[in-house]
């Protein structure tokens, strides 16, 4: 059997989340429209194994209730990349986002892991979009990471939050999810 992984992120308001992410992913939303025009649920088909799902924020918490609670905006929890075949189709991808409505709260650049480029959706969820052919994510010593096809768990003691090059990690698991090329 072949797994498949789903991606739920709380959003604002369908129809801006729509337009967001058809333009950053080139792709059309899936499914029978509702009364406003937009499929409910509003998903993408990344590929065979990886759905998107965007979900208004009051239903977002009701799904997640009492397990948690939806993080106020402008706090990040999760990293999601974006992998591309090159720095041009990076580039191109983040000029897409930003005229989608999407924030640049980082300009592309060359990192120890490959060029990338840091935009964030409209609801503030953070993209990395990655040129896939960079080499793979060196991580300090004192950081654990187990790859299983799309996703990565990270696991950061709190020794380690100084030598990490995303923040301040201590006593946090991080898992990333790597939407891999095969996007059509």
């Amino acid at each position: 059997m072949t797994a498949a992984v789903t991606v739920a992120l709380p959003i604002a308001d369908r129809r801006t989340s729509t337009e967001f992410y058809r333009h950053l992913l080139e792709l059309e939303a899936a499914g029978a429209p509702a009364d406003d025009g937009i499929p409910e649920p509003l998903q993408f088909h990344i590929n065979v194994g990886l759905h998107l799902i965007l979900i208004p924020t009051g239903g977002f918490s009701w799904v997640i209730d009492p397990a948690g609670t939806v993080a106020e905006p402008g706090v990040v929890n999760a990293l999601l990349t974006l992998s591309l075949p090159s720095v041009d189709a990076v580039d191109r991808a983040g000029v897409r986002a930003r005229a989608a409505g999407g924030g640049a709260p980082h300009p592309a650049e060359y990192k120890e892991w490959g060029y990338r480029a840091i935009v964030a959706d409209p609801d503030g969820h953070i993209w990395q979009i990655l040129d896939q052919t960079a080499p793979p994510l060196t991580m300090p010593r004192c950081v654990e990471g187990l790859q299983h096809g799309p996703i990565v768990v990270i696991a950061a003691p709190p020794a380690c939050s100084a030598a990490v090059p995303w923040g301040d990690v201590a006593d946090q698991w991080w898992v990333v999810i790597n939407l891999l090329a095969g996007i059509h």
